[in-house]
């Protein structure tokens, strides 16, 4: 498992659990609206939607990172995908809002 990455969260407004319908929604919708952004590294950000734990929230990992044990080699390399993805992240969840209007959509830099 990676060990940070930038994500999205959906969340139906009326809190409701998702059906798989609507996981396939949201992930072509991702799908549609992704081609027009990369990863720090260049790559495609993921698409697919997933139930978390709590099956009222569908989660994506748009980037997934790797620490490479050497805290020489990682330092600033959270903050570095922060800067370079978040904006986009953001950017992708307005237009997820704006296409899907009975979601809530979040975008974060996290560890995990």
């Amino acid at each position: 498992m990676s060990d940070f990455g930038t994500l999205l969260t959906a969340t139906k407004k009326d809190r409701k659990s998702l059906s798989s319908e609507e996981l396939t929604d949201l992930s072509e919708g991702l799908a549609k609206i992704n081609s027009n952004y990369k990863t720090t590294l260049g790559e495609d950000f993921s698409s697919a939607f997933k139930t978390a734990s709590d099956d009222t929230i569908a989660i994506v990992q748009l980037s997934e990172y790797y620490y490479s044990g050497d805290p020489a080699d990682d330092e600033g390399l959270f903050e570095f995908v922060e800067e370079t993805e978040l904006d986009q992240a953001h950017e992708i969840a307005e237009k997820l809002a704006a296409t899907f209007p009975d979601f809530e959509f979040e975008a974060a830099t996290e560890e995990w």
